[in-house]
């Protein structure tokens, strides 16, 4: 993968938060050509197709976190919610108390050892 220029880098950057070329150029006091020759060099040079493709590849290369990591930990966690919402509702069915302590129990050490 060839190594992009800092410039490349911050229109990818704004692409990739949602700036149209026009804002783009207005807030890096470039000519709308500039910005769209910037932005088909990055997207070239970083082997990117759409928009997803810049914006993993931005992630990736800049923040050190790999896409796939953060969807495991966004996975985790919708699971470790759906569990919570699960035993309130069985000890609201159940009345249950201590069920229900140690089971939260558990869920604080699952959460804190992960």
């Amino acid at each position: 993968m060839k190594t992009t220029a800092p410039e490349e880098t911050k229109t990818g950057i704004m692409v990739a938060l949602g700036y149209t070329e026009k804002e783009i150029a207005n807030k890096m006091g470039k000519s709308i050509h500039t910005i769209k020759q910037q932005k088909r060099r990055l997207f070239k040079k970083t082997n990117s197709h759409n928009l997803a493709d810049l914006t993993r590849y931005l992630i990736n290369r800049y923040c050190g976190i790999q896409t796939e990591d953060i969807l495991l930990h966004i996975m985790h966690d919708l699971t470790l919610v759906a569990f919570v919402v699960f035993l309130a509702v069985m000890a609201v069915n159940t009345g249950a108390g201590d069920w229900l302590k140690t089971a939260f129990t558990y869920l604080q050490e699952l959460f804190f050892n992960y």
